[in-house]
């Protein structure tokens, strides 16, 4: 495997490997790729998720309590509108495309993604996104 050597390329391995984002197969990431994840997460991450009721602390309830369910709930595809870089805090602009598979239910919402990296991983996620609008939508 083939590390990222840059803070962006970091953040863009996380959407591949969770299926937000095309895998370059040279990075040796595939979608799902749980180990990834894992790898590229501080063990004491900070995952502020407002959409999903709060904060989430620690790597394995990143994975358990957010990135499993997401696979379970919603079929996505994400418009990368821009990424934004200072410094170890990378602010990606996206537009969710998505459909929330309990209701069958469309959702395009942007959103705004708040990376803060150190030392070749995450620590801290933050999601800026219309929950109202969002929880209107997934319940019809």
């Amino acid at each position: 495997m083939v590390k990222p050597k840059s803070n962006r390329e970091l953040v863009e391995s996380f959407y591949e490997a969770v299926g937000e984002k095309e895998v370059h197969q040279e990075r040796g990431i595939s979608t799902g790729d749980i180990d990834h994840l894992r790898r590229i997460f501080a063990e004491d991450i900070e995952w502020i998720h407002p959409a999903l009721g709060g904060t989430f602390h620690g790597a394995n309830s990143v994975i358990e309590d957010v990135i499993i369910p997401f696979w379970q709930n919603w079929e996505l595809s994400v418009d990368f509108e821009r990424f934004i870089e200072e410094g170890n805090t990378i602010v990606v602009l996206v537009t969710y495309r998505a459909i929330y598979k309990p209701t069958g239910n469309k959702v395009v919402e942007p959103a705004a993604h708040v990376w803060d990296l150190k030392g070749g991983q995450i620590v801290r996620f933050r999601q800026y996104i219309d929950t109202a609008s969002l929880n209107k939508q997934k319940e019809g």
